[in-house]
């Protein structure tokens, strides 16, 4: 099981990193509005959403393994760019909700 979170891991880093050719002005273009106001649905396997999730708030390893994400759930991030100091500890990303499955209820 820990290769299988190895591999996601990477994989996730890589969709959370930039892609490294953006120039400066075109991150702050984005940041500042571009790209900024976009709304993404990611439907995923709960492993993939932990890692991701791992990832975006640097959580640890045992997060993917210990956290529960039930089928239909509902994990919500919120990304703003890493100006404020608040925000740079997470890189920008912000957890709205984690596993909601009320609408299940």
């Amino acid at each position: 099981q820990l290769d299988v979170q190895a591999r996601m891991d990477d994989f996730m880093d890589g969709i959370l990193a930039r892609r490294g050719d953006e120039t400066a002005e075109e991150c702050s273009e984005w940041a500042s509005g571009g790209g900024a106001t976009e709304t993404v649905l990611v439907v995923s396997h709960g492993i993939a959403i932990r890692s991701f999730v791992r990832g975006a708030i640097g959580a640890s390893h045992d997060f993917v393994i210990h956290s529960d994400t039930p089928n239909t759930a509902i994990t919500e991030l919120m990304y703003e760019p890493a100006t404020a100091p608040d925000k740079a500890q997470l890189g920008g990303w912000r957890l709205m909700r984690l596993s909601d499955a009320a609408h299940l209820q």
